[in-house]
């Protein structure tokens, strides 16, 4: 065994012992560790002198270990995995498209209707038709019956009357109709405009008919 002439504390002990391993090669390191990775030595109870053994002499010394490497710390335990939340509802359908159908013609609405259709995909819809009444007949007014529909269901449907057409032109007036529907399959939306009196002239100027694709109709 290897005695090292050594009075204080039991740090110093212990700084004693790493030293004296390090300069005495790996046969002394061996002789004095367990199979665990500990080093033991005996300190004297009358000098303090330090030996690396692994067995002391009780009447005598005093046995003291440590660890080569040092106490690891404890490892972080990862936590279970969280169930999986519900499935979110689905958000309301932001306006997406637009169907629209115009004419930049005069048509002569006396007795035969002008109509403009659409036919759009299942949704909520926002619909508009227009048309500017146009009154030719030189002495009578002339009235112009509009109408919305869904399909065969009516939505909305305006009268408008124009003027005769007098020494200065044509009289004149504008027909708007408006509604809002939700399709459950494919539906035609139909703006159609017809003279409804005895005015011998009743035409349609500029119609439009335009349903807008929106996401909730409140």
């Amino acid at each position: 065994m290897t005695r090292i002439g050594r009075r204080g504390s039991w740090a110093g002990y212990v700084l004693v012992a790493g030293i004296a391993v390090a300069a005495a090669g790996g046969g002394l390191a061996s002789a004095a560790r367990s199979g665990g990775g500990t080093i033991h030595a005996c300190v004297n109870k009358q000098t303090g002198a330090l030996t690396l053994a692994r067995k002391c002499n009780s009447a005598t010394e005093r046995h003291i270990s440590w660890s080569v490497r040092g106490l690891k710390g404890p490892k972080g335990v990862k936590g279970a995995t969280g169930a999986t939340g519900a499935t979110g509802a689905t958000g309301p359908t932001g306006p997406s498209d637009a169907w629209e159908k115009t004419s930049q013609t005069e048509a002569d609405a006396t007795t035969t209707p002008v109509t403009l259709s659409v036919t759009v995909p299942a949704g909520s819809y926002d619909i508009t038709g227009k048309a500017q009444e146009q009154n030719w007949d030189s002495l009578a007014p002339a009235a112009l019956n509009c109408t919305l529909a869904a399909g065969a269901g009516l939505l909305d449907q305006t009268f408008s009357t124009a003027v005769a057409q007098g020494a200065w032109g044509f009289g004149d007036a504008t027909n708007v109709v408006h509604g809002s529907f939700t399709a459950t399959a494919d539906t035609t939306f139909t703006f159609s405009c017809k003279g409804s009196n005895g005015a011998t002239k009743v035409y349609v100027n500029d119609p439009t008919l335009s349903a807008i694709k929106v996401g909730t109709i409140h």
